[in-house]
């Protein structure tokens, strides 16, 4: 996607001011360092437009790094993720709802719509890429990111290992760009384009510890990593912080070919 404000995003994870804001965030959690720093760097240089929806919103933290300035509004299945985004302050509205059914917002309210790493685990995601469709104005755009195909197939643990992981944190949809493609023209949409971050070695990273570290958070799994972790907790909880930026630092944001993750521009027109 040749759009000039791509190259606003910094070459590395060390060069972002993002990276020891999650390090210190998440210590406990590498994979959510390396890929909300990638994720936020891109998204924070695109130009959003008000008004804004945050399409799942989450706990707001995400919403804080990519627009300090403010969403207009954010959206959410978790009850619990919306009380704490409505105590971060970032949202000027906030609503509980299933983005695959119809959202509490009238025919194009916004101009812009930002979703964070969501989408692939909505089962009905035609619904939810309509319903999006249907709030956008036109010319209003979409981004949308999340793990790409190319993450599952470069996976480095295992296929029985992957369908564990698949199983306790649910991905409905890991397709190549194409798929996702003809999946915004049938919501009436336009892909105007989109952008890998992350290469194969640091998804490979990525994956793995994603794959470790969240079964300890998710599950009950007697894992090495829930072991680890009960070691890590022993420790200054700005080690790890420390740790992950000098490990992370050099890792390239935007690789020369394929990514992942990936960032999915589209646009109502």
């Amino acid at each position: 996607m040749n759009e000039p404000w791509i190259d606003a995003a910094p070459k590395r994870l060390g060069d972002s001011p993002l990276l020891p804001a999650l390090a210190h965030d998440y210590p406990l959690a590498p994979s959510i360092v390396l890929v909300r720093t990638a994720e936020a760097e891109l998204l924070r240089a695109a130009p959003i437009v008000p008004p804004v929806l945050d399409l799942c919103c989450g706990d707001g933290l995400f919403a804080s790094l990519i627009r300090p300035a403010g969403f207009d509004a954010g959206c959410d299945l978790s009850e619990y993720s919306l009380d704490l985004a409505a105590k971060r302050g970032i949202h000027r509205s906030l609503a509980h709802a299933d983005v695959s059914q119809r959202l509490p917002y009238s025919d194009g309210t916004f101009a812009t719509i930002v979703s964070n790493s969501s989408l692939e685990h909505v089962q009905d995601v035609d619904a939810a890429l309509a319903e999006a469709a249907r709030v956008l104005q036109h010319g209003g755009r979409l981004y949308v990111t999340f793990n790409s195909n190319f993450a599952y197939e470069w996976w480095p643990c295992g296929r029985r290992a992957m369908a564990r992981y698949l199983w306790h944190q649910p991905v409905y949809h890991h397709d190549d760009v194409e798929t996702w493609t003809a999946r915004a023209q049938t919501a009436g949409l336009q892909m105007r384009g989109h952008v890998y971050y992350l290469g194969r070695r640091a998804t490979e990273a990525l994956m793995f510890l994603d794959y470790h570290f969240s079964r300890v958070y998710l599950t009950e799994d007697r894992t090495v990593a829930r072991y680890l972790i009960q070691f890590m907790r022993r420790l200054p909880e700005s080690l790890w912080a420390w740790l992950w930026r000098k490990l992370f630092a050099r890792i390239r944001i935007l690789p020369p070919g394929p990514g992942g993750g990936v960032l999915l521009v589209m646009e109502k027109p």
